[in-house]
């Protein structure tokens, strides 16, 4: 449903991105939001997960970095955990 309009915005903020070379403030903000594990005490600090979002903007630019960074890597999945879609840190 606001796939074109979504499209367009995108690409316009990219190719500004590409001008200036240098990302907008949006995409070095995030929040941080604390979810409680089920079943365990919320007065302790232990029993939550932090989780960060981050604007939707910035993701889809990660993703395109990434997959463009992995075109041009050569790299053994054993070799690393993080940062690879397909492990977990």
């Amino acid at each position: 449903m606001y796939k074109e309009n979504l499209v367009s915005f995108l690409l316009k903020l990219f190719q500004k991105i590409d001008e200036k070379e240098f990302l907008p403030n949006s995409f070095y903000e995030f929040s941080i939001i604390l979810i409680p594990k089920p079943g365990k005490d919320k007065t302790n600090k232990e029993n939550f997960r932090p989780i960060s979002l981050i604007n939707i903007d910035a993701k889809i630019i990660n993703k395109i970095l990434l997959n463009k960074i992995y075109q041009h890597i050569k790299m053994n999945p054993q070799d690393q955990v993080v940062f690879i879609p397909w492990k977990q840190g």
